[in-house]
């Protein structure tokens, strides 16, 4: 029997005879979570990297203005972490309704949307001065700002971000811990293909 060759990237295939609704248990949607959240780790330390490169040239006059600076990071962090918060909220939505799961598809329009506020709302979770800040901010990255330079409204909607990366990261553990565990507690981080009593 002739064995496919793999190609050198990689492959990929939809299944259609598997049963998805394993993935759309909560605890899934935790882990996705925990992607984006380590990612957003690994940018924030080459964050603070770079701005210590550039505060060290800048004091020894060292700037090289003709070479093309490295892009800062700091939009994509904040698109990561809005993306984990985003996965966090919509995992506790779909605990708290799972009746939003039709035939192994989601329902719902707040399974469509990217405004952390109203998810947060929607889940009955309250968000302090702070984080509905932080939520406020990451849904405009993730609608657009975080992904392209300009949204397609941008000829109506003029934005100006300026980013405490360091409150922000503050802000945003201070959240992701409080909301997983209000999951846990909740139940919403039960392992479907673990024993039970296990996380």
């Amino acid at each position: 029997m002739k064995r496919n060759k793999l190609h050198r990237i990689g492959s990929y295939k939809k299944n259609q005879n598997s049963n998805s609704s394993l993935n759309s248990f909560s605890f899934y949607w935790y882990l996705k979570a925990e992607e984006f959240k380590r990612a957003s780790d690994v940018s924030y330390v080459q964050i603070c990297l770079d701005q210590h490169q550039l505060e060290h040239k800048m004091q020894t006059k060292t700037i090289d203005y003709t070479k093309r600076m490295d892009p800062f990071l700091w939009p994509t962090y904040i698109l990561l972490i809005s993306f984990a918060l985003e996965n966090l909220f919509k995992g506790l939505l779909l605990h708290n309704q799972p009746n939003l799961i039709e035939g192994n598809i989601l329902a719902g329009r707040h399974f469509k949307i990217h405004d952390l506020i109203s998810l947060a709302t929607v889940c009955n979770f309250k968000l302090n001065e702070d984080e509905t800040r932080l939520c406020g901010i990451g849904s405009e990255f993730i609608k657009g700002f975080g992904r392209y330079p300009m949204t397609k409204n941008s000829k109506d909607e003029i934005y100006s971000f300026h980013i405490n990366v360091t409150n922000t990261k503050e802000s945003f553990e201070s959240l992701y811990e409080r909301l997983a565990a209000y999951m846990e507690y909740v139940g919403a981080l039960t392992n479907p293909g673990a024993k039970q009593g296990s996380r």
